[in-house]
């Protein structure tokens, strides 16, 4: 699965490096021995976890820069010339984009376009892989899990921007794999959790600020499902997904990355479990008025993954959620974040070793 000897000294450019999955991503890919740069807003949450990592000093690269800026983007990537890229630079939360519903379109499709548009003729590229969602999908409430062959859609700002950025880039990623060699896909997760992760209107991010000063945790929707997984068993497809990739452009285009079905539990059971791990703990329901509308339920089917790429989630849903309240509770203890990030990203290599073994 996952190849250390891949890694080490590959050139990686991570979009979107400042956000929560992506300071775990360059962290992660860091500890395999990579030399990666970061193309990104500043920090979108206050606290970060990109500050408690280091921020620019553990991170080199751009904090400041953004993708709709077509010009900025291929100046970066002509001077650092990547072998692989991760593009995850994105406005990533769905009630954000019913706020700002035109920069959460321009920013995640023309920010595609222009990280795809600056690749073009780039000789260093091996890899591509395009981070969008698993709210791409058109009948977000219809029956089963989807597979990537699902009509694409969205009733929601996000969800559109999303399923837009796929049809968008699509002659991007077949001119790369035909014209460059170049192995490129987009990659489609469900709900992903793990430690310092304070966007807004995130459940584990609610409850880590609420349950650290001892407060009650409010929640909406007790009764919403989703697909929820560990951050690093992401990350983990997408690492395996790169790697892949740069050894075969045939791969398809496209990958569902989600937990087992069984680990699409709803928003009340997972609060149930999380208040095991963290003593004293409590939340209570709340109604919304005049709330945004948001799917009650949303499943993913990852076969494709499995059988493509041999790749497996492999934490249980109850080792994610005691990992993630851990973390937070910890952290709210005075622990390092730096410390509690690469503890688990050591643990899940390890365990990939194993597995392989």
């Amino acid at each position: 699965m996952i190849s250390r000897n891949f890694w080490r000294g590959k050139k990686v450019l991570v979009t979107g490096h400042t956000g929560f999955k992506g300071a775990w991503l360059n962290l992660m890919l860091q500890e395999m021995g990579a030399i990666t740069q970061g193309y990104s807003l500043s920090a979108p949450s206050e606290p970060s976890l990109y500050d408690y990592l280091g921020g620019s000093e553990e991170f080199p690269g751009s904090d400041s820069s953004d993708v709709r800026d077509l010009s900025l983007v291929t100046k970066f990537v002509a001077d650092f010339q990547p072998e692989v890229v991760f593009h995850l630079a994105a406005q990533s939360l769905v009630r954000e984009g019913y706020r700002v519903p035109h920069s959460t379109l321009e920013t995640n499709v023309m920010g595609s376009v222009n990280v795809l548009e600056a690749l073009t003729g780039v000789p260093s590229a091996e890899a591509v892989v395009m981070v969008t969602s698993d709210k791409v999908y058109s009948d977000v409430s219809g029956p089963g899990a989807h597979t990537e062959g699902n009509p694409l859609g969205g009733r929601d700002p996000y969800s559109a921007s999303k399923a837009a950025t796929e049809l968008a880039i699509q002659p991007y990623l077949v001119s790369l794999r035909a014209k460059q060699g170049v192995g490129a896909a987009t990659a489609r997760a469900g709900n992903v959790v793990g430690g310092g992760d304070w966007a807004r209107d995130r459940l584990f991010g609610d409850l880590g600020r609420a349950w650290s000063q001892g407060s009650a945790l409010q929640v909406r929707n007790p009764g919403h499902t989703r697909p929820w997984q560990h951050v690093l068993d992401a990350l983990g497809g997408y690492v395996t997904l790169a790697q892949r990739l740069a050894s075969d452009p045939t791969l398809p285009d496209a990958f569902n990355f989600g937990p087992a079905i069984d680990a699409s539990l709803t928003v009340e059971k997972v609060l149930e479990m999380a208040s095991r791990y963290w003593p004293g703990s409590f939340f209570e329901f709340v109604e919304e008025v005049d709330a945004p509308v948001e799917s009650p339920a949303l499943l993913v089917y990852s076969a494709r993954a499995a059988e493509v790429l041999g790749f497996l989630p492999s934490w249980r849903f109850e080792e994610t959620v005691m990992r993630t309240v851990s973390w937070y509770r910890e952290f709210a203890q005075g622990a390092s974040a730096h410390e509690l990030c690469r503890a688990d990203i050591s643990d899940y290599l390890a365990l990939q070793r194993q597995e392989l073994v």
